[in-house]
């Protein structure tokens, strides 16, 4: 899930893609030159940037509704803060990554 994530802030970033239909329609060209049968899903991956507050959507969310991103240091910042937070705080579960909760003490 979270690869989806990651390809979709990269296209966002790196190859201009403007929304939904782009977005979908980059990764899935650069996903079948490299053989992979992957069914990208780029409204579930901007979802989770867009909660994680990395993406913006301007207007309610279709297909064409235009997306802007955050700078990639300030996307970085934003996910070092939110890490640190997870980190010190152990009360929380994790959005993450289930190994934090194999840590805490029984």
């Amino acid at each position: 899930e979270h690869k989806e994530a990651l390809l979709a802030y990269f296209f966002l970033w790196q190859h201009g893609a403007k929304n939904i239909t782009d977005l979908d329609d980059e990764v899935e060209r650069f996903l079948a030159r490299h053989n992979e049968e992957i069914d990208f899903d780029a409204q579930d991956a901007l979802d989770k940037l867009a909660s994680d507050g990395l993406v913006k959507f301007h207007g309610r969310l279709t297909k064409t509704t235009q997306i802007s991103y955050l700078p990639i240091r300030q996307c970085i910042f934003k996910v070092e803060e939110k890490v640190t937070q997870i980190l010190y705080n152990r009360n929380r579960p994790c959005p993450y990554c289930s190994i934090l909760d194999e840590l805490k003490p029984h």
